[in-house]
Parts: C-alpha cells; sequence; structure tokens
C-alpha cells in the first residue's frame, strides 16, 4: 500500500473561542504536540481547526497523539496538488487497495479555498474515477468504504481511516489542580481533570508508580509533579504549587465537602456510574 505522508489533527472546542483566547491555546496546543512528538522526525502546519504533521513515522506519532487532550479525531492522509486531475489519480490508486466489485463506496468531500470547481464536482469526478478503477458500486447510505477528500488551498488531502481523539482541552490552558490520590476512582478523576485543560499535581500517601505511568502518557507539555507522603495537608501543598483547585476521586457518595480551607473540592465522578467509570478506565488504559 502507497505510504501516507502526514496526518490530519483535528481540533475541538479551541474552535469556539474567541480570536485572542484560540491564539493563545493554539500555542499550548501546538506545545503539547510537539511534546507528544518528541524523539520523531516531523514537520507542522497549522491551519484553522486543522494540524497537519508530516512525517516517516505515522505509527508512533498516531499512538502518541492519541493521548493529546484537545485533539477530537486523526486521520493518516496521502496528499496531492489541489487539481481535480491529481485527486481522482491518486483516489483511484488507493481505492484499488480497499476496493473490488463486491464492494460499496462513497466520497465525502469537503473544500476550503478558492477553486474552479465545488464539493459536488469533486465527488461526482473523484467517484466516477474511483468507480471506473475498482467496478465497486456506490453507496451514499452505508458503504463498505469511505474515501474522504478534503480539498485546500493547495494541497489535497485523502483519508479513509478516522481514529477517535480524547477530545476536552489543552493541557494547561486552566491552571493546576492537586489531585488527592488516595480515593477509589482518583485515577479517573485525575484524568478528566486534564481532559478539561488542568495540569495536575498529585498527592499519594503511598506511592502507586503503575497509575503514576499511566497518567504520564497524557500529560504531553508539562511536568507531572507528584507528592508522596503521610497524612498529606492538601490546603498547603495547593498554595505550595499555585494549585486553584483540589480534586477528589470519590464516588457514589452525597455528603462530601466543599473546600479545604479556601482551596474548592472538585468531584468529577461524583454522579457517575459504576458502567460509566468502566468505559472511562478503559479508555484511560487505551
Amino acid at each position: 500500500m502507497q505510504s501516507y505522508d502526514c496526518i490530519i489533527v483535528r481540533l475541538g472546542e479551541i474552535a469556539l473561542k474567541s480570536e485572542q483566547v484560540r491564539e493563545k491555546w493554539m500555542k499550548i496546543q501546538i506545545k503539547n504536540i510537539e511534546a507528544a512528538l518528541a524523539g520523531l522526525q516531523y514537520k507542522i502546519e497549522v491551519n484553522p481547526n486543522r494540524i497537519f504533521i508530516y512525517t516517516p513515522e505515522i505509527e508512533r506519532a498516531m499512538e502518541a497523539l492519541r493521548h493529546v487532550f484537545g485533539i477530537t479525531s486523526l486521520s493518516p492522509a496521502w496528499t496531492c496538488f489541489a487539481s481535480l486531475d491529481e485527486m481522482k489519480v491518486l483516489a483511484s490508486k488507493i481505492a484499488r487497495e480497499f476496493l473490488d466489485q463486491k464492494k460499496s463506496f462513497a466520497i465525502r468531500s469537503r473544500k476550503a479555498g478558492r477553486h474552479a470547481f465545488g464539493v459536488r464536482t469533486i465527488a461526482d469526478e473523484v467517484g466516477a474515477a474511483v468507480k471506473n478503477a475498482t467496478g465497486a458500486r456506490v453507496d451514499l447510505e452505508d458503504p463498505d468504504v469511505e474515501i474522504n477528500v478534503e480539498c485546500r488551498s493547495r494541497r489535497a488531502y485523502i483519508f479513509i481511516e478516522k481514529v477517535k481523539g480524547p477530545g476536552g482541552l489543552p493541557l494547561g490552558v486552566c491552571g493546576r489542580v492537586c489531585v488527592d490520590m488516595r480515593d477509589a476512582y482518583s485515577l479517573h478523576a485525575a484524568w478528566l481533570a486534564a481532559k478539561r485543560g488542568c495540569e495536575l499535581v498529585l498527592v499519594f500517601d503511598k506511592l502507586n508508580d503503575s497509575v503514576l505511568k499511566l497518567l504520564e502518557r497524557w500529560h504531553y507539555g508539562s511536568q507531572l509533579k507528584y507528592y508522596d507522603v503521610k497524612r498529606p495537608d492538601l490546603e498547603q501543598i495547593c498554595m505550595n504549587e499555585g494549585a486553584i483547585a483540589i480534586i477528589s476521586g470519590k464516588a457514589f457518595s452525597r455528603k462530601e465537602s466543599a473546600s479545604v480551607g479556601n482551596i474548592p473540592i472538585f468531584y468529577p465522578v461524583l454522579f457517575f456510574t459504576k458502567e460509566e467509570i468502566k468505559n472511562l478506565e478503559n479508555i484511560i488504559n487505551s
């Protein structure tokens, strides 16, 4: 199969923010992505709502980027010049690897920038080329294979796979929090806090190396700090670290403290069901 040229990185909530906030958060997002890709060869191009990463090490980059908060999805992609002829040739070449006369397909087209053709023309002409090349039938409702064509100003990107990312906010945009790791679901609570852009300070009364290593995989862009002390003073640790809140992993409980001194306590998994907690655990361990 023809080697991929790049990875399309799609972002979520950053796009909803004001221009000033978006610019600031994007810098943090890029920093976190670069931390995840440390040790790899790569080049980054940034567009609104999209980041394109060119690397010869697609698989390793994909695996790292799956653990970067703020990313909603990833697609390994092939590229060509943004012309109808080149899109038809490339799509047909790719389609031969995935389609035959027994399978169905659909072309999903998008466009940004000025071109002499529209998205309907892309879908029609690329679809016709793929059909001629493979003999596969078109099925827009429930195809066996979806071929996505994203035509931008100079380049066109063709991809089939879309890998889900963790979503949320870029790590570091919402300050620092201390996580009380003595609670039953502290791992889950810590992950949810990180997903909302919080850098973590973990507070153990007995260090758990496996939990620490697991959370380090999700903490790209900032050093994961931790304390290992008997009877920790959470308020004092928050003051030392400049943390804005305490995160607790308590669940299935109604009577909980709202603060320690002047530091608020949040309970991200308080109203989760056991099934929801199990599903979250599967994501964290992935």
